[in-house]
């Protein structure tokens, strides 16, 4: 669970002998509890060497409840989904 007004950090990694190396890029989008996308939050992120960060500032005046975040690796289109709660 995170409160409004704290930051969220989340590590991107890609695993696998052969590709660690490679750079690409995910794309990055964030859902409100109701399904909005929330441009503000979504963006694309470098990942450098199979590594990468991203941060959202959730603000104080955030729906509170369940939020998710897509991410896409933009070469191999694989997507992986998470769930964060804010309070």
């Amino acid at each position: 669970p995170v409160k409004g007004g704290k930051k969220i950090i989340f590590d991107l990694g890609i695993s696998g002998t052969k590709i660690q190396s490679v750079n690409t890029e995910a794309s990055i989008e964030v859902f409100n509890p109701k399904g909005g996308k929330k441009n503000y939050y979504s963006k694309k992120c470098e990942i450098r060497n199979g590594s990468g960060s991203y941060s959202i500032n959730i603000a104080k005046n955030d729906p509170k409840g369940s939020w998710k975040i897509r991410l896409t690796e933009v070469i191999s289109n694989i997507q992986k989904e998470v769930s964060i709660t804010v309070y």
